[in-house]
């Protein structure tokens, strides 16, 4: 009836629960590291899309209408209605814009033509009586030239139809009319 006895220290003992516990706190910490970058890559991944947007967003704002997002996807999510909407948006601003100065250049050459038939009729008014005048003076020589030069004036009115002419023709219309 022995009874066999062996001493271990407790240190032994404990080494090897220290071991397992350093071994699982490094697991967790990798483990949580991992989930934290992996995390921040997801967040990233997922706004990235929306930061495109929001950068749109600021472009327009300082009237860059023409930049277009593209659909990494067409699954009709909320970012694609986004995506949708902000390019029919600035696709419509672009074309109010266009048609706007299309409006104001209208309007503008209305208002020349409106002005040159309002001082065509006056001047020619005015020059007609002028050459009349001098006819009942008898400044005949001036009075042909007169009528010269409004024939000349006139001819270069015309100008064959152009809304532009040389700038030779245009000393001349104003020589002409002086």
């Amino acid at each position: 009836n022995w009874t066999l006895v062996n001493e271990t220290p407790i240190s032994e003992i404990l080494g090897d629960i220290q071991d397992v516990q350093e071994i699982f706190i490094l697991a967790i910490v990798a483990s949580v590291t991992i989930s934290i970058l992996f995390l921040v890559f997801w967040v990233k991944y997922m706004t990235t899309p929306f930061v495109k947007v929001i950068d749109a967003l600021k472009m327009v704002q300082n009237g860059q209408f023409g930049i277009v997002l593209e659909q990494d996807h067409e699954n009709g999510d909320e970012f694609s209605l986004l995506v949708n909407s902000y390019n029919k948006m600035t696709l419509e601003i672009s074309n109010l814009i266009h048609k706007n100065v299309e409006n104001e250049k209208s309007k503008r050459d209305a208002q020349i033509r409106a002005l040159k038939s309002q001082i065509n009729p006056h001047f020619l008014y005015n020059t007609l009586d002028s050459i009349i005048w001098m006819i009942r003076s008898e400044e005949y020589d001036g009075a042909g030239e007169m009528v010269s030069l409004l024939a000349k004036f006139f001819r270069i009115s015309l100008s064959q139809g152009k809304d532009m002419i040389t700038l030779e023709k245009e000393l001349e219309h104003a020589a002409s009319y002086l």
